[in-house]
């Protein structure tokens, strides 16, 4: 005789997806200030020479933030010489929108590039990584990988991210 079955995975794990994160609890009410503690609080770097360590913000990346979450910015531009970590740093930050959203609703996030494969490897790979590498995060989230549904949902914040071309020409 077997042992009696003490609860449904499955309603386990939709608790666990519909849950808020222990981020919702910071009393911290400044974007920029919950970006920064949230990314160097959960973000795991996936790839450079800090590879597998939490992400430490330098000084430019959290004054960047400071100003692009300022009131009344709609839109930002980081320009840097390749190599920089631009990449990773905006793979974070997309992260973070993602799972502490603003009071606007729901969290859309495309990762736009020439084609779908260059927004993947740029940047919406990084995200499946460093979602993939932090278990508060991973837990939250449902990772969508089939051709034309690739994306990264978030049930709690009813948010997700996706990667996508900036012209017809690079689907």
């Amino acid at each position: 005789m077997s042992a009696p079955r003490t609860g449904n995975k499955n309603s386990t794990r939709t608790a666990e997806l519909n849950s808020k994160g222990p981020w919702t609890k910071w009393i911290e009410t400044d974007r920029a200030e919950r970006a920064i503690k949230f990314i160097e609080t959960y973000i795991v770097t996936s790839k450079g020479y800090t590879a597998g360590k939490k992400m430490v913000l330098a000084d430019y990346q959290k004054d960047w933030l400071r100003q692009v979450y300022q009131p009344g910015v709609r839109s930002a531009v980081m320009s840097l010489p390749r190599g920089n970590g631009k990449s990773t740093f905006l793979a974070a930050v997309a992260v973070h929108a993602l799972y502490d959203p603003d009071k606007g609703g729901s969290p859309q996030v495309p990762i736009v590039a020439t084609t779908v494969g260059q927004a993947v490897r740029s940047v919406y790979g990084v995200m499946v990584s460093m979602v993939n590498a932090a278990p508060e995060l991973k837990k939250r989230s449902i990772i969508y990988s089939g051709i034309g549904t690739t994306k990264i949902y978030v049930p709690s914040t009813d948010g997700q991210a996706f990667p996508i071309a900036n012209t017809i020409d690079g689907l």
